[in-house]
Parts: structure tokens; C-alpha cells; sequence
């Protein structure tokens, strides 16, 4: 397990997250105090392009008290095996906390092969603490029972405990009603491996691709990735970049969601009307 201040990589199984963040400035290291009004709280960690995805979220709104604190489960974007989860903490009272406040242990515990990362970011009011969860799994996440662990609070100028642990919140997964599973039967030749596609999951977190390898290297991630092009319904076209690599029960998976400068996006998936992959297209939305 890799550590960083204010951001977390943690593994299970053959998963890994390769480059997520990568000369990306969307993810703030550290409690950045950032504005945030309602449920705009993807806009805190995706600036202005969380605020257009009202339709590819579901709010969840399972909660619980800890040692005055509530712990809830505001907002998901899932589809197929990736998901990005909300999840905030605000004083019963409803008064603020410091600027420094923060989570040092903030788990995902779910019996599957799950990869993720975490960052967390202070509102602008300081009344509540938003940590963002996001996930790669070998299984599909909808309707599965996820489970959210919190070990303290604590004001990391001084050391303080804010609010003393355990935290843990458990609520049942739902896929993004605008999140898309389409099947196909493409065959790849990459510069490191022989491969067969097969699913594409398209959702706000980005262009999932899985496949498995046909040149009897069952047991190896592909280390290349294709070119991947979105089309969108007005005709304009752009790059995707892979974010990640990551084992699936039957092969791999590349999650496209990285522009071409390499930072981290959500797509406005409900607008897209093809993905090419290396030539080969893919129609999403019949116009």
C-alpha cells in the first residue's frame, strides 16, 4: 500500500491504478477548502464539469451518528466495475470544523478484488468534510453492499481527535440510470499482446473497456493501451486516455478517463454517440 498525504492508493488482489492522477491538477493533495452549495460535490474535485452531472448521479442518503459526527453517503456515479462515491462528515450541532481536519484512515471494505483512491476536501463553510472514493473492481458494483470505514477525525496541526471512531456505513450500490453496457467482438493486436474485447461500459466516470488476452498470457495485464475516440451527437471528436489497468474475473480492463493532457475528466456520457477503438466503432446513441 502507497501513501500520500491527503490521497490514498490502496489494493486488493492483481488490481492496480496505474497513472490515475498523473500530471493531473484536478485532484488537490491536502484539505483544500473549496465551495460547494447543495450537492455540488463532484464540482469540488471536477471544477465546473461536476456541476452537469445532476443525471448521472444517484443520491443515496444512507447515514449514521458517531461520537456527535454524521457520516452519509451523499452522492455515487457507478457503472459496470468503476464507481466514484461521495461521502461527507458534519457535526451534529452543525457547527464548523477547523480547516485542518482530517480522516487518516478512510477504508472501502467489500469481500471482492476492489482498487481505489481517496481524497478528501474541506466545504467552503468548513461544516463539512467531503472525501471522494474511486474505484476499480473485477465485478460489476450495482447492487452489491459497499461498505465505508472512517477510523477518526482529527486536526492535523495539532493532533487532536476531533471525534473518535469507528466509523461505518454500509449501503447497497445502484448504477447510474444514464450508464450504458454494450457488447461487442473486436480482436486487437497490441505491440505486447494479442487481444479480444468484449464489453464497454460508458458512464460519467469514464469509458470502460474489457477484454482478454488471446495469446496465452492469461495471467499478465496488458501494458500498452489503444487509441481510444469519443464522437459526440454534434459530430466533435476527442482522445481518451487510460487511466487504468485492472484484472477482471475473466481478463482486463482499461478505464478511459483522462483527457490528452493526462487530467482527470467525467464525461458527459449521455451525449456521446460512438467510441473508436484502434479503427474499430462502436455506436452508442443512434441519432
Amino acid at each position: 500500500m502507497e501513501k500520500e498525504r491527503g490521497k490514498k492508493k490502496k489494493q486488493k488482489g492483481t488490481m492496480f491504478k496505474r497513472s490515475l492522477f498523473a500530471a493531473s491538477a484536478v485532484f488537490v493533495i491536502g484539505a483544500t477548502t473549496v465551495a460547494a452549495q447543495n450537492s455540488d460535490y463532484f464540482s469540488m474535485f471536477f471544477g465546473h464539469e461536476g456541476n452537469a452531472m445532476d443525471a448521472n448521479q444517484n443520491s443515496i442518503k444512507a447515514s449514521k451518528i458517531v461520537s456527535g459526527i454524521e457520516m452519509e453517503v451523499e452522492e455515487t456515479i457507478i457503472g459496470g466495475k468503476s464507481a466514484l462515491i461521495i461521502v461527507s462528515f458534519e457535526k451534529q450541532d452543525g457547527t464548523a470544523f477547523s480547516n485542518n481536519v482530517k480522516v487518516p484512515a478512510l477504508e472501502l471494505d467489500w469481500k471482492q478484488n476492489a482498487s481505489y483512491m481517496v481524497d478528501q476536501q474541506m466545504t467552503e463553510d468548513h461544516k463539512k468534510l467531503i472525501a471522494m472514493f474511486d474505484i476499480d473492481t473485477t465485478k460489476k458494483i450495482d447492487g452489491k453492499k459497499l461498505k465505508i470505514m472512517a477510523n477518526k477525525l482529527v486536526d492535523e496541526s495539532t493532533d487532536k481527535v476531533i471525534a473518535d471512531g469507528p466509523f461505518h456505513l454500509s449501503f447497497e450500490a445502484s448504477e447510474s440510470s444514464s450508464s450504458k453496457t454494450i457488447e461487442t467482438n473486436i480482436n486487437l493486436a497490441l505491440s505486447d499482446a494479442e487481444l479480444s474485447l468484449q464489453t464497454i461500459n460508458i458512464s460519467a466516470n469514464g469509458i470502460g473497456v474489457e477484454g482478454t488476452r488471446q495469446d496465452g498470457k492469461t495471467g499478465e495485464l496488458p501494458q500498452s493501451t489503444p487509441l481510444l475516440k469519443v464522437t459526440t451527437l454534434d459530430n466533435h471528436t476527442f482522445e481518451l486516455k487510460s487511466g487504468s489497468t485492472s484484472t477482471t474475473e475473466t481478463g482486463f480492463k482499461w478505464q478511459f478517463n483522462l483527457d490528452e493532457a493526462g487530467e482527470r475528466l467525467l464525461l458527459s456520457n449521455e451525449n456521446i454517440k460512438s467510441v473508436t477503438i484502434d479503427g474499430h466503432t462502436i455506436e452508442v446513441t443512434k441519432e
